[in-house]
């Protein structure tokens, strides 16, 4: 996996380890608004599962993206989040192992005082199509009728980004989240459609990475400032698309008419200004040699 993407994953958990960005979603996306997990009763939970032995045989190589543990007098809970882009059709599966790691790990971890703790892990779906893979375990496979009545079933819960209301969240930081990343996912990246669209260094961050695009998060990393205007940043990456899609066209126009050229007229081509392109692809037909080039673009 490259860098870029396992810094848009850090970018994700990352966020939702601030335990009321974390409690406001959950009581929204699982309880419809009520107040049932409080911030205070939050800690973080281990997520990693990776190479665990099971007595005779290993885990799958897995790491959830944010666990919590919830912990209110006798109400005890491990809730998760996944965030998923695409359809898995062994989402199931996976489900299943994370949570048995899970409860095994509190059985060889339990003690006297210490019950067994509920596992809730729910999937965050951000991909362009609809997610059709079954969200049970014996949906996942085609099952003999006859055998059904002596399998165990697994099932999770998958909350589509462009399913929920945003207008329902508490946190000012949930709602522009959620709200941006949809707008993104439904109609492009079109500037015209983020005006007045200010959204914290972080909550950008997240939402370039909800809608998996490498380019609005490398942008977004880079800025010295706090604030990101949405419409703004989108604007300059389009201008930049338009930019280097102008530069790749002229210098395959260039070395069509000239053959091979050399690397120091590639980077001063690079370098130069919008006006000074557009006066290159005007006087294209009049080019007979790398001179010639210098010559517009000096």
């Amino acid at each position: 996996m490259c860098l870029n993407i396992l810094n848009q994953d850090l970018a994700f958990k990352d966020y939702f380890k601030n335990y009321t960005y974390f409690a406001d979603f959950i009581n929204h996306v699982i309880y419809n608004g009520l107040h049932v997990i409080s911030p205070s009763y939050l800690e973080l939970d281990d997520t990693d599962v990776s190479t665990v032995n099971y007595d005779n045989f290993t885990a799958l190589e897995r790491r959830r993206d944010v666990a919590m543990r919830y912990k209110e007098k006798e109400k005890e809970v491990i809730i998760g989040i996944e965030n998923q882009s695409t359809v898995d059709r062994n989402m199931a599966i996976r489900i299943l192992v994370y949570d048995a790691f899970k409860y095994n790990q509190q059985l060889k971890n339990k003690n006297s005082q210490r019950n067994i703790v509920p596992v809730c892990f729910l999937v965050l779906y951000s991909g362009d199509k609809k997610w059709d893979a079954s969200e049970s375990l014996l949906g996942s496979f085609e099952t003999p009728e006859e055998f059904k009545d002596c399998l165990n079933d697994w099932k999770y819960k998958v909350i589509d980004i462009r399913d929920i209301d945003e207008n329902c969240f508490e946190v000012k930081e949930n709602r522009m989240l959620i709200r941006s990343a949809k707008m993104i996912l439904e109609k492009g990246n079109n500037p015209e459609d983020m005006k007045e669209m200010i959204l914290s260094k972080e909550v950008a961050l997240v939402v370039a990475s909800l809608v998996k695009s490498e380019e609005l998060y490398s942008y977004i990393r880079i800025q010295e400032r706090e604030e990101i205007d949405m419409c703004r940043s989108l604007d300059e990456l389009k201008q930049r698309g338009i930019r280097e899609g102008l530069i790749k066209t002229l210098i395959q126009l260039i070395t069509t008419k000239l053959g091979n050229i050399s690397k120091e007229l590639i980077l001063e081509i690079k370098k130069s200004d919008e006006e000074t392109l557009n006066e290159l692809v005007i006087r294209i037909f009049d080019v007979n040699n790398e001179e010639d080039i210098y010559k517009i673009l000096n």
